[in-house]
């Protein structure tokens, strides 16, 4: 497994190929071939948050986030925002309840997704979350596959932190 740097922690890569979105199928069910045009993984997670500006700086503090870009409406209202975490993008946004599909984590009263953040040391990570504003939900232990635990963020979203086993 590779390592990249950010915010100071080493986050894991894994496979360099998974990474940089060359291990994707050859043909398409239909036969075309796979394209990115816009340079992002196969799948990338995209939370609806209450307060999304406020998120994007706290994910920054939490977990070394590099801000890629970020949309407000002139009130604040965060249209469209992107980080880096590693090599993983997050796409996130405020509410917008005319849409029934921008509704956020809080209107659901919490989230059915976690995201799981694999990194070289969970517990200074984990530490750095709560310092942040964070709550220790799952405190750290040693698991078959690595050390783990869990913290909520304050935006109601579980983030389990993971170092593997070396």
């Amino acid at each position: 497994m590779q390592q990249v740097g950010t915010g100071g922690t080493k986050v894991y890569r894994g496979d360099q190929n998974l990474a940089d979105n060359t291990a994707r199928p050859r043909l398409r069910h239909n036969g075309s071939m796979p394209h990115n045009t816009l340079g992002y993984p196969t799948i990338t997670p995209y939370i609806t948050i209450r307060g999304a500006a406020q998120a994007m700086d706290f994910y920054k503090l939490a977990f070394g986030a590099a801000e890629r870009m970020r949309h407000a409406d002139p009130d604040g209202k965060l249209r469209h925002g992107e980080l880096q975490i590693g090599n993983s993008p997050l796409m996130l946004c405020d509410e917008f309840p005319e849409f029934s599909q921008m509704r956020s984590v809080q209107a659901y009263g919490g989230s059915g997704v976690n995201i799981f953040l694999s990194v070289e040391d969970a517990d200074t990570m984990a530490a750095q979350a709560v310092a942040a504003g964070a709550v220790l939900e799952h405190p750290m232990k040693d698991a078959p596959y690595g050390r783990s635990g869990g913290v909520k963020d304050p935006f109601g979203i579980t983030w389990w932190i993971t170092a593997p086993k070396h």
